[in-house]
């Protein structure tokens, strides 16, 4: 689990950068699991950062960046947070 926020943590500092989106009125502690879910959900379903085309799976430069620091089974790592079409296309 402890691993799993840091991904998140990760994603939630760097989508504001890339996207202009994440947290806007800061983290809470009450709440944090919930924000930091958010962000993922929010990062890797945005369509300008991640996305298929095609049988080609193109991702935010962010992956990239920090690869060793996402599970080794990123495909699957992906796919928790992923949703509407990305999902239904990943999983065709």
């Amino acid at each position: 689990m402890r691993r799993a926020v840091c991904y998140m943590l990760l994603i939630c500092l760097m989508f504001p950068a890339v996207s202009h989106a994440g947290v806007n009125n800061g983290l809470y502690a009450a709440v944090l699991d919930a924000q930091l879910e958010q962000v993922a959900i929010d990062f890797i379903n945005d369509e300008k950062s991640n996305y298929l085309a095609g049988n080609k799976l193109y991702v935010s430069k962010v992956f990239n960046w920090f690869s060793e620091d996402f599970p080794e089974d990123f495909p699957g790592w992906l796919m928790l947070y992923a949703q509407g079409s990305l999902k239904s296309e990943l999983q065709a």
